[in-house]
């Protein structure tokens, strides 16, 4: 009689002997025992699946490790293969988008390891869809399931979204046709220039002779104002409305503030863990700035003398 029970097992083979024969009888000298076979049984070889079934890494990291688990049996050495099915990522991405897993003698656990090229093209968040293979699982094991699948999130990389900061060219300061005077400037964003994005400003007036980069804010001449720069766009001409009681003596020193940078509403990425947002490259645009009032058609000259992050 065979037992059975629920205990993982390999091919098991039993000897039955003829021990001795009564009356008359002779037991024949080459068949007197018999070889019986147990096959395996209970999944001896495992039942093979992710671990989780979501993973996240980052660009910097060498790769991304997903752990396989081998349930039920250890017996023998068995392999399953896996390939990226879906997803945004691209193969210039990873550097391979399928392979096989082994598992040897004993062992239950298993990684599935992804090279993850680290490039300098700014990314918004990636993902893909990684599936294990039951057509070509070897050895003997079986799937948890009929197709598993795993997703792995890479995060955003190399600020997607851009570094924002103010261009040290190009500033203006004139009296418009409303008789308002305007401090004009141009915002620029390095890195990438991926979704919109909301940049808030504001200009203050230090004390005059005071050198820009020791820029002690006395005046504000302008409150702080939000504009919206579009994706894909890499500069942008801004406008700060000076105040009327702003007084701008001769040497006047102007303290351009970019105090917030966020993605604008409407404008979100990807869901990752702590993935990068767009950031001010500099808190500080601290100049010095040579005012000549009375020329023609109620312009005023505006001198910088200090290059900044941009040029």
């Amino acid at each position: 009689v065979v037992l059975d029970d629920d205990i993982p097992e390999d091919d098991e083979t039993l000897v039955f002997q003829l021990a001795s024969v009564v009356g008359s009888a002779q037991a024949h000298p080459s068949q007197g025992s018999v070889n019986v076979t147990i096959a395996f049984n209970d999944d001896a070889f495992g039942v093979i699946d992710f671990n989780s079934t979501v993973h996240y890494a980052t660009e910097t990291e060498a790769s991304v490790s997903i752990q396989l688990n081998r349930y039920r049996g250890t017996f023998r050495t068995v392999a399953v293969s896996w390939l990226i099915i879906s997803g945004s990522i691209v193969s210039s991405d990873v550097g391979a988008v399928s392979g096989t897993v082994y598992f040897s003698p004993g062992q239950n656990t298993s990684q599935l390891v992804i090279p993850i090229i680290d490039d300098t093209v700014p990314e918004v968040a990636e993902q893909f869809t990684l599936l294990l293979s039951g057509s070509s699982i070897q050895g003997g094991a079986r799937l948890l399931t009929t197709a598993p699948t795993a997703t792995v999130h890479i995060q955003a990389s190399d600020e997607p979204h851009g570094v924002l900061g103010l261009h040290s060219g190009g500033q203006t300061l004139a009296v418009n046709s409303d008789g308002l005077r305007v401090l004009t400037a141009t915002l620029s964003r390095a890195g990438g220039a991926l979704l919109s994005v909301a940049v808030t400003f504001s200009v203050e007036m230090a004390v005059p002779g005071v050198d820009g980069s020791q820029c002690r804010p006395q005046t504000v001449v302008s409150s702080p104002q939000t504009i919206s720069m579009p994706s894909k766009s890499v500069t942008k001409q801004v406008t700060m409305l000076i105040a009327d009681s702003a007084q701008l003596p001769e040497g006047a020193t102007f303290c351009i503030h970019v105090d917030d940078v966020e993605l604008a509403s409407g404008a979100s990425p990807a869901v990752t863990e702590n993935g990068p947002s767009p950031r001010v490259a500099t808190t500080n645009f601290n100049d010095t700035v040579s005012v000549v009032t009375g020329m023609a058609n109620g312009l005023v000259s505006l001198v910088l003398s200090k290059s900044e992050l941009f040029e």
